[in-house]
Formats: structure tokens, C-alpha cells, sequence
């Protein structure tokens, strides 16, 4: 037997971790990127981990921007929820299944030379920025993961 949840919707832990990850030429506009995100959302530098590697040739670089501690997830998630605009929200509330794999992981793919300018838009697979977060559902069911991503996204908190 389950117990109703004594805590309100908007402090229950809704996501264990994200990452935020972009492939570029440009290694410092990559990390320029990541320090500007961390500002936006009053995140701590030492709160998240930040890796830029490159291909071995030096000509394309793959940046990481990963938060695991539940205080910098949810800054991040209210940033992300500032950027989009309200019709990307309403699209991801109404088709939660459309951006979450077999499992509890939601993938959000944004437009990358947008995202360099500090624009967020989603956008196709092609030329993108990808965002991943690993909902927080429990049981760990596709179900229970499509039902808080669309409470994430409906709630104006």
C-alpha cells in the first residue's frame, strides 16, 4: 500500500540529474557557452562539472555540462523553463513520450548556433545542442517518467 506524497508538487525531486551537451569547432565559444548558462541560473562553477575534449585532431570539440546535486538540476530546470518559450512547453506537457527514451530519460534537442547566442529554441536532430534529464519517476516506468515530465512543464513554478 502507497501513502499519498505529504510534499507539494513543486519540492518533490522531479529530475536526478541533467546534461547538457554540444559538439563545436569553437572550444572556447563551447565553454564560454557553459559559464553564461551558469551565471543565467546562479549556479556555482564548483556545483557542476564541465569537460571540453576534442576529437584527437583539434578541430572538433565535444563539451559536457553536467549537474547532479538537486539544488543546481532545479536552477537549471527554471532557466530552461525561462528560455523556452511557452508554446515549446506546451509541446513537451501535451507529448511528453515524443522526447523520452525507453527508460526515464528525457532529450531535448536545441538549435546550437542559437544556443551560441544565447537563444533557446528547440530544434531537429541536425546542428543541435542536447539536453538530458534523468527524470526522477518511481517506479522507473515510461509512464510515471511521461507524467512528471508533463508536470514539469505545465507548472509555472
Amino acid at each position: 500500500m502507497f501513502l499519498a506524497n505529504p510534499f507539494p508538487p513543486s519540492q518533490m525531486k522531479q529530475v536526478h540529474n541533467c546534461r547538457l551537451r554540444i559538439i563545436d569547432s569553437d572550444n572556447v565559444a563551447i565553454a564560454k557557452l557553459f559559464s553564461s548558462i551558469l551565471a543565467a541560473a546562479g549556479i556555482k562553477p564548483e556545483d557542476a562539472a564541465i569537460s571540453v575534449t576534442d576529437d584527437g585532431t583539434g578541430e572538433i570539440y565535444q563539451g559536457e555540462l553536467w549537474l547532479d546535486r538537486q539544488q543546481p538540476v532545479r536552477k537549471f530546470l527554471k532557466l530552461l523553463k525561462q528560455k523556452l518559450s511557452t508554446e515549446e512547453q506546451q509541446g513537451i506537457a501535451n507529448h511528453p513520450s515524443e522526447h523520452l527514451d525507453t527508460q526515464t530519460h528525457c532529450f531535448l534537442q536545441l538549435n546550437k548556433q542559437a544556443l551560441l547566442r544565447g537563444e533557446w529554441t528547440l530544434a531537429g536532430k541536425e546542428e543541435s545542442a542536447v539536453i538530458r534529464l534523468n527524470i526522477a519517476a518511481f517506479p522507473a516506468t515510461k509512464e510515471n517518467a511521461e507524467r512528471i515530465l508533463s508536470e514539469i512543464f505545465n507548472n509555472n513554478n
